[in-house]
């Protein structure tokens, strides 16, 4: 992987490691994988420089992905730590304490969960 480093996730940023998702990676053949590494460097990367893959239509799109990607806001908490899952209760308290417009309590919206179709472990994963 030293001659593809695009296709290597330990060099990728923490962004884009869960988007390299190769697993049939040395079924390929070098020029595979140069074709391959290239094209991850465009399309994830939005790096168009030399001759590329994409036609000039789709660098716009990859460019916003990109954008949009690294402005994330559960990306950048994702990269960041985001939620100690070990005081999430507290955090949860903090959260509705901290807000002017929370209407219901803690067990009110507890209850609220366990009697719709989100369970908690979707609750964390969507604050992070």
């Amino acid at each position: 992987m030293k001659d593809y480093p695009r296709l290597d996730k330990t060099k990728s940023t923490r962004a884009r490691k869960d988007l390299l998702d190769y697993d049939y990676l040395k079924k390929l053949n070098a020029e595979e994988l140069a074709f391959l590494n290239q094209f991850t460097d465009e399309y994830y990367c939005a790096n168009f420089s030399g001759d590329t893959i994409h036609p000039k239509e789709l660098k716009k799109d990859c460019e916003k992905r990109n954008n949009d990607r690294n402005n994330d806001l559960l990306t950048v908490k994702e990269i960041t730590g985001g939620v100690n899952y070990n005081n999430y209760p507290t955090q949860l308290d903090e959260l509705l304490e901290g807000s002017k417009e929370a209407a219901i309590s803690r067990e009110e919206l507890m209850e609220e969960l366990e009697s719709s179709e989100l369970s908690l472990s979707v609750l964390k994963k969507l604050s992070l």
